[in-house]
């Protein structure tokens, strides 16, 4: 298995917003996000943490405390 890109692991990230139809401006608990990134065996923790560094870098995603804002340029 080969390491996954951060943009690869952020995009993850953002298939799973797209999933549970989130739209720009609304939430999601991160513990639930975190929970189905991991839920797909090409990836490990360490990849959801760089993911969602990628996210927050790129503006796609906010993370504040416990939760994860899908923002427009993550749409």
């Amino acid at each position: 298995m080969s390491t996954p890109t951060p943009e690869e692991s952020a995009r993850k990230i953002l298939s799973i917003f797209a999933e549970k139809n989130v739209r720009v401006g609304e939430i999601l608990m991160a513990g639930q996000v975190n929970l189905a990134f991991l839920n797909d065996t090409n990836f490990r923790a360490e990849d959801y943490t760089v993911g969602a560094n990628y996210a927050q870098q790129h503006g796609w995603l906010e993370f504040k405390g416990t939760t994860v804002k899908l923002l427009k340029t993550g749409a």
